[in-house]
């Protein structure tokens, strides 16, 4: 009786873990980790790169639709309110305006309306755009700034001068373009791409062929 009380007790601790042990599986847990963890997050980054490319050729798509119902011109960057060749009443930016061809939702009359349908569009940035989740729908900057930009360049500069400007307000001289002027050497001009703000364009420093890569610059007002 004595004999089958000692070896149930002796039993019973050695079903058990020593502290070292633990530490041991512990520590073999952590390496695991260290070592799956970079793997998991090139894989959510190739993941959400493959969204994103999508998004962006479904953009692309969505301007050639309005080409094709707007006598072939693509949308301006930014049309400002009460100003021709059309008198909108508000502002308009090229992301509601062509959003009714990747939403379904025609009802988009002004810059804001894309809040609407940000959490079901692909206008609103890529999965990594921090307005995924960090919105703010009485900030009026996180309502109108989707995650992409377009640039509002469609030709270079000629004769010193900004030429095509689609960007439509009271202190430029901006229009509509068509896409077959957007598209001349295609390669070499980006659309859409991610961006802080809805545009991209020069900034308010001049550009200059020797001091930066970007284009377009003023050759006559900057020269080299």
């Amino acid at each position: 009786m004595s004999f089958t009380k000692s070896k149930a007790i002796r039993g019973g601790r050695g079903g058990g873990f020593t502290l070292v042990e633990l530490l041991v599986v512990i520590g073999i847990i952590a390496l695991l980790i260290s070592i799956l963890l970079p793997s998991l997050q090139s894989a959510r980054r190739q993941a959400n790169q493959v969204k994103c490319l999508s998004s962006l050729r479904q953009i692309g798509n969505a301007f050639m639709m309005y080409g094709n119902e707007f006598k072939g011109a693509w949308p301006v960057a930014i049309h400002a309110k009460n100003v021709q060749p059309v008198g909108f009443p508000t502002e308009r930016r090229w992301y509601d305006l062509i959003a009714k061809y990747v939403s379904g939702n025609k009802d988009m009359a002004k810059e804001t309306d894309i809040a609407k349908i940000r959490a079901n569009s692909v206008v609103w940035g890529c999965p990594d755009w921090r307005g995924a989740t960090d919105y703010d729908p009485n900030n009026y900057a996180d309502t109108v700034r989707p995650g992409y930009g377009m640039q509002y360049y469609p030709s270079y500069f000629t004769d010193g001068k900004a030429a095509n400007l689609a960007y439509i307000s009271s202190a430029t001289t901006g229009r509509y373009v068509r896409a077959n002027v957007w598209q001349r050497h295609a390669a070499e001009r980006g659309l859409i791409a991610d961006s802080v703000t809805h545009i991209i364009g020069m900034s308010n420093q001049p550009f200059s062929p020797t001091k930066t890569t970007f284009q377009p610059y003023d050759p006559i007002a900057y020269p080299t």
